[in-house]
């Protein structure tokens, strides 16, 4: 009989030397989690196979095209952040020995991140004709101010990420995973509204999955978080309320309206926003009015 040994979580080897991935082995702990990554197995889902067929971006107005391509950059902008990250995570999962199961469910955070980003790459695309909705020359008034928008918004997260990128393996698995726990809690709530207020039949579906995904999400992080923040030190503690609030500031942007200090944005910005949630509103695209 297999008997569960305790994680390496401290980011040493079994036998104290440096971290590493080898020699192979499969740490058990954590059997809880068999069944998110079942579920995450059982659930996985190709953009390429949504209906597509459904989708007319030509039944809306240029002017409501452009507000929606708009909310749904925002939303790319926070759901592609995700992957590099978890990235970082599973590495560190590894040369910690963690549980073998935590490293699956690790692996499929950085897998359905890259699902999700597939999926607001497929509507964008679709509503803008575009790849490259940074760099497109808009066709509406309300288009050219909400490209404004979007330089506003991939020049601060971009700023955020050449901060964070060069501490992403010299902080511990806890605080990595910290990151974005308010935003996949918020998103696994909101996704579900969203998709029960939309009118078109391919946004149901997108929000139905991804909903689904981040309640699992929210799962795999809060079982690391309970396990490990009680041990953690006052330093790592910090780190994570650090992070609990980065997450907030961060998710701001897209669910609310993007909070100081961290979303230094222009003064017009925020009624650019919500003159085009209201183009998205008239469009069958219910967001949620907070």
């Amino acid at each position: 009989m297999v008997t569960e040994e305790p994680s390496q979580a401290n980011g040493s080897t079994a036998d104290g030397g440096t971290p590493g991935i080898f020699p192979v082995s499969w740490p058990t702990g954590m059997s809880d989690l068999e069944p998110a990554w079942r579920s995450a197995h059982k659930y996985q889902w190709d953009p390429a196979l949504l209906t597509w067929s459904a989708f007319r971006p030509a039944s809306y107005s240029w002017e409501q095209r452009e507000a929606l391509g708009y909310w749904w950059t925002l939303m790319s902008t926070y759901v592609s952040a995700a992957p590099p990250v978890y990235a970082a995570g599973l590495m560190r999962a590894y040369e910690s020995r963690e549980p073998d199961v935590l490293r699956r469910c690790v692996y499929s955070l950085v897998r359905d991140g890259v699902i999700h980003d597939l999926a607001c790459r497929g509507v964008v695309s679709g509503l803008l004709e575009t790849y490259e909705p940074a760099a497109r020359i808009a066709k509406t008034s309300l288009g050219q101010r909400l490209s404004d928008n979007v330089g506003s918004i991939s020049a601060i997260a971009g700023e955020a990420w050449a901060r964070s990128r060069e501490s992403l393996m010299d902080v511990p698995l806890p605080v990595l995973m910290a990151s974005f726990i308010v935003g996949k809690t918020a998103a696994a709530t909101v996704s579900h509204q969203l998709g029960a207020g939309s009118v078109d039949p391919l946004f149901q579906e997108v929000f139905r999955k991804i909903g689904r995904d981040n309640e699992r999400h929210v799962q795999i992080v809060l079982a690391v978080l309970n396990r490990d923040f009680p041990y953690l030190p006052d330093a790592h503690r910090e780190l994570v309320t650090r992070q609990l609030r980065v997450s907030s500031l961060y998710v701001s942007a897209l669910l609310l309206e993007p909070q100081q200090p961290m979303w230094n944005v222009p003064d017009e910005f925020i009624v650019n926003q919500k003159a085009a949630e209201d183009a998205c509103r008239t469009a069958g695209f219910n967001i949620p009015d907070v």
